[in-house]
């Protein structure tokens, strides 16, 4: 689906923002333009890195250093909109995609979180830039103290790049949603690795003339590396467990991850290229994998505290537990209840753990949920999101699910989904203190006799029930003990047609409300 939010709006005294959608479509990739600006097997942007590697004191005889601990790091994340608000992803569909890293990361012990909270910036020239103005983005918004990611429209026309001296990478939300690779292939970058075709990048192929040797900035010179492994410690990457590799395009493979076409090394020898692995160029299905040199020169650079470039960024604490939408237990609506649409509040138990929530509402359910145009979204650090009047429609089925968030929950699950029918406001009343009642629908037709109360008051309170008939009867009495806030369900007994009355006492005074019955 394409979609586009606006800066988020803050409400400081719910401590909501919301994200108005303007359009959507079927799948999970959001958008500010309606066709994806970049395509997402655009190649890499990140340029010659040998003065950034030259800082890195490794070889492939350093120690293994992973454990089996899970060691935490953190990302500045910012998502860049346009000057008008517009463009940026939802909190949901950005850590939906930052999961995909931290599965990718998962087997070196290695995961990511979100330092503090996500950040939105609205400037045109960087939603859209060239590198000029995406180093000056970095320079202006880098956070020393974490990895910076940003995620833009169209990062100087590529999936993404990594700035070596102002530490960021840039990626393309088209590079980014969905669980591609494009982010680990540039975090590979930002630990030290080069492509596995380094030298080959504006090289073109010809199996007839394979150069021994290729020329690196000008007069320098790099060997080609041969599929015996002879001078795989001085070509391409300089890894001697990442084969020979000359493709310095994107490629598709074969079922098994290796190229479609046999390639020969200068010796002559035939092979395949193994497009398993994050560094290489070969399309998002191919990858799966960094090899075990790769591997521990990025744990050398995270975890050694001597020659470690990004050893101090590691996170010292016990992390956060994870949350998920599973253990949500909704309050209010009851399912199914039928609510006053000009006053509908969300609620759920708070969950432990849990810094903010995400709650989405449409009008289709199931898998049919995020087709709805009209789709609303809100964030709030509270257990409850009040939906405005102006953005859910007269008598109408909604569905809502929410999603518990925290800084190191980076695969979002959401609670089961739950929904309601919006009525009008039919018949509000008001105490001497304060408090109101309101009872919706007041008109039934036909079988129905469900109705709605909904309380509003400050503090726990009981409430004493009569319904009385025209004739003075009182033909139901109950108490309604009410805990907060609420709106609960009420059945009414079989009744004749006519007009009847509700008496609510709080046990200071009373109010009358009237509800017919056809």
């Amino acid at each position: 689906m394409v979609a586009a939010f606006s800066h988020p709006i803050l409400f400081e005294n719910m401590n909501v923002r919301i994200f108005p959608v303007i359009l959507l479509l079927i799948f999970v990739e959001f958008g500010f333009s309606q066709s994806p600006t970049i395509d997402p097997n655009s190649p890499c942007g990140t340029g010659d890195l040998s003065t950034y590697f030259a800082q890195m004191n490794f070889s492939s005889s350093d120690i293994q250093l992973r454990s089996s601990t899970t060691s935490y790091f953190p990302l500045n994340v910012v998502s860049v909109g346009n000057d008008q608000g517009q463009g940026h992803l939802d909190p949901v569909t950005i850590r939906s995609s930052l999961c995909a890293l931290n599965q990718d990361f998962e087997f070196l012990d290695v995961q990511f979180y979100i330092k503090d909270e996500i950040k939105y910036l609205n400037r045109t020239s960087y939603y859209d830039h060239d590198k000029n103005s995406g180093f000056e983005m970095m320079r202006n918004n880098n956070d020393r103290n974490a990895f910076n990611v940003y995620i833009v429209d169209n990062p100087d026309s590529t999936c993404g790049y990594f700035n070596q001296t102002n530490p960021a990478i840039a990626i393309a939300k088209n590079c980014f949603e969905g669980g591609l690779h494009a982010l680990t292939h540039e975090m590979g970058h930002y630990l030290g690795l080069p492509h596995t075709f380094f030298g080959w990048e504006n090289l073109t192929y010809n199996q007839t003339r394979v150069p021994r040797t290729l020329s690196i900035r000008g007069s320098d010179t790099l060997y080609t590396e041969r599929v015996s492994g002879q001078y795989c410690d001085k070509a391409s990457d300089g890894f001697c467990d990442t084969p020979p590799d000359y493709l310095g395009f994107r490629w598709s493979c074969d079922r098994d991850g290796y190229s479609l076409d046999t390639y020969v090394d200068p010796d002559g020898v035939e092979f395949k290229v193994d497009g398993r692995n994050f560094m290489s160029y070969s399309l998002n299905s191919c990858q799966e994998t960094f090899s075990t040199e790769q591997s521990n020169k990025m744990l050398v650079n995270l975890l050694d505290s001597r020659n470690g470039l990004y050893s101090g960024l590691k996170y010292q604490f016990v992390a956060d537990e994870l949350v998920s939408g599973e253990n949500i237990v909704p309050i209010a609506p009851a399912q199914d209840a039928e609510v006053n649409y000009l006053n509908v509040r969300l609620q759920w138990e708070a969950l432990a753990g849990s810094t903010e929530y995400y709650v989405e509402i449409s009008r289709f359910p199931g898998i049919l949920f995020n087709e709805d145009p009209n789709k609303i979204t809100l964030v709030s650090t509270n257990s409850f999101v009040d939906v405005g009047a102006n953005n859910l429609l007269l008598d109408t089925k909604y569905y809502w699910k929410v999603y518990p968030l925290n800084p190191f929950t980076l695969c979002p699950v959401s609670s089961t989904e739950q929904k309601f029918t919006t009525r009008t406001q039919t018949n509000t009343q008001q105490f001497s203190n304060g408090e109101k009642v309101t009872i919706f629908p007041n008109v039934l037709s036909g079988q129905d006799r469900n109705i709605n109360i909904q309380y509003m008051v400050q503090q726990a309170k009981t409430f004493h029930i009569d319904l009385i008939d025209l004739q003075g009867k009182v033909v139901l009495s109950q108490d309604s003990h009410i805990l907060g806030d609420t709106t609960e369900p009420f059945q009414l007994p079989n009744l004749t047609a006519g007009m009847y009355f509700f008496k609510f006492s709080n046990g200071q005074d009373y109010l009358i409300q009237k509800i017919i019955i056809q």
